[in-house]
């Protein structure tokens, strides 16, 4: 199968952007297509991780993944993260099950009062223990929280907090996912949830063959992610930008991801009135926009529930 206008097929290599748990400082990283969706985007397996799959679409090309100039050292570094990451589980797994022995052992040591196991011939210690010995032993009692249960998960860590995120009455954004409103992102409202589905209410996107009302549907998770920071009040975030770093544009209701070309009349960009930018939605043609009206092109991360902003699209 082949990835929808992009020319790429299951097994090709390419580079996926990944912020580093701790640090958050963030890096392009091999990735393998390991399935091309029927509308064109495909799911690829990040870093060589089996359990690290993530989704990408044209749209996101340049900002969350883009394509390997060298296809194939991308598939030997893949090869080489996924040995690390093979390597890695094999020795968690291994400590894991030296931990649940030596637990099933201290349990059984705790467990015996004086009798033995069918079969297996008592040693002097225990022939010793006479039955108040066994009696006197206290009883393993449970333990209860203050809330007088036992101890459970977070609410905030379930699923990376993408459960509270996208939750009944959020605010959240959805990505365009119809013809000609590719590259954008829409406010709406959660109004329903079920399962891995939630049914949202748009503030500015209306029925144009019905009432006129704003428009309700139901969308896949991936669709849609929380609000992002509010722009900086200062404009020292346009002091990083350069040639093809990825921005968002306030137009029709929605954000529309653009690049940055250029600041107009040769100014600064961080105090210029004007900047010059492209879209690929729109043909790529250098468009002269209010830079008031551009924030930074924020990127969410679900399983991390964090934010990154101003890749380089390349």
């Amino acid at each position: 199968a082949v990835a929808g206008g992009l020319g790429l097929n299951e097994g090709d290599y390419v580079e996926v952007e990944v912020a580093e748990e701790e640090t958050q400082v963030v890096e392009w990283k091999p990735a393998q297509i390991r399935q091309v969706l029927p509308s064109g985007r495909f799911i690829a397996c990040v870093n060589g991780e089996e359990d690290f799959y993530e989704e990408f679409g044209a749209d996101e090309q340049g900002v969350e993944w883009r394509r390997t100039k060298d296809s194939a050292a991308t598939a030997k570094a893949f090869a080489v993260a996924a040995k690390a990451a093979a390597e890695a589980a094999a020795a968690a797994a291994a400590t894991n099950l030296g931990e649940q022995e030596a637990s099933t052992e201290q349990e059984v040591k705790t467990k015996k009062k004086g009798g033995r196991p069918p079969g297996k011939k008592s040693n002097k210690r225990e022939l010793e223990l006479s039955d108040s010995d066994a009696v006197s032993r206290p009883e393993k009692r449970a333990k209860v929280t203050l809330s007088g249960t036992a101890p459970s998960i977070p609410v905030g860590i379930r699923n990376g907090g993408v459960g509270d995120a996208l939750s009944v009455g959020k605010t959240v954004e959805v990505r365009g996912h119809d013809r000609h409103f590719e590259g954008s992102w829409f406010t709406a409202e959660v109004v329903e949830s079920r399962n891995d589905m939630r049914k949202v209410k748009y503030e500015a996107l209306f029925d144009g063959e019905g009432d006129g009302g704003r428009v309700e549907e139901w969308l896949r998770l991936e669709l849609l992610r929380p609000l992002p920071p509010p722009t900086p009040a200062s404009n020292a975030w346009r002091k990083q930008l350069k040639v093809g770093t990825a921005m968002e544009l306030q137009h029709e209701g929605g954000w529309w991801q653009v690049e940055f070309v250029s600041a107009a009349h040769g100014a600064m960009a961080e105090v210029a009135e004007n900047i010059l930018i492209k879209a690929r939605q729109w043909g790529d043609e250098h468009i002269l926009v209010q830079a008031s009206k551009l924030r930074p092109g924020w990127q969410w991360r679900a399983a991390k529930n964090d934010w990154s902003r101003g890749a380089v699209i390349e």
